[in-house]
C-alpha cells in the first residue's frame, strides 16, 4: 500500500497534539507533524509548552506545599506511567 505524506494544518496539529506526544499515530502522520513543526513557529511553541507542563506541575506542587500528599503521589504516578517524568525519550 502506498502511503501519501500529508502535512497537517494548525487545527489538525492542535487536535492531535496529545496523540503525537504519546506516539499514538502511525509513522507517516508523525512525520507530517514534524514537518509542520519545522515550518510553523506557533505550533513549535505550543509543542514546547505541552512538553514543559509536567515539570511545571511538579515544580508548582513542590513549591506550594498546599496540595494534599495523596494528590502529589497520584500525579507523580500518572506522569510516570505516561512517560512524562523524563524516564522515556521524547518525540
Amino acid at each position: 500500500m502506498k502511503r501519501v505524506l500529508i502535512i497537517p494544518s494548525c487545527n489538525e496539529v492542535h487536535e492531535g497534539l496529545t496523540d503525537f506526544m504519546e506516539g499514538a499515530q502511525p509513522w507517516h502522520a508523525r512525520l507530517g507533524y514534524r514537518i509542520h513543526f519545522l515550518l510553523c513557529s506557533a505550533c513549535r511553541k505550543l509543542l514546547a509548552a505541552f512538553r514543559a507542563l509536567p515539570g511545571l506541575l511538579r515544580g508548582a506542587l513542590a513549591r506550594s506545599g498546599k496540595a494534599p500528599p495523596e494528590a502529589a503521589e497520584v500525579l507523580a504516578r500518572v506522569l510516570k506511567e505516561a512517560g512524562k517524568d523524563g524516564s522515556k525519550s521524547r518525540p
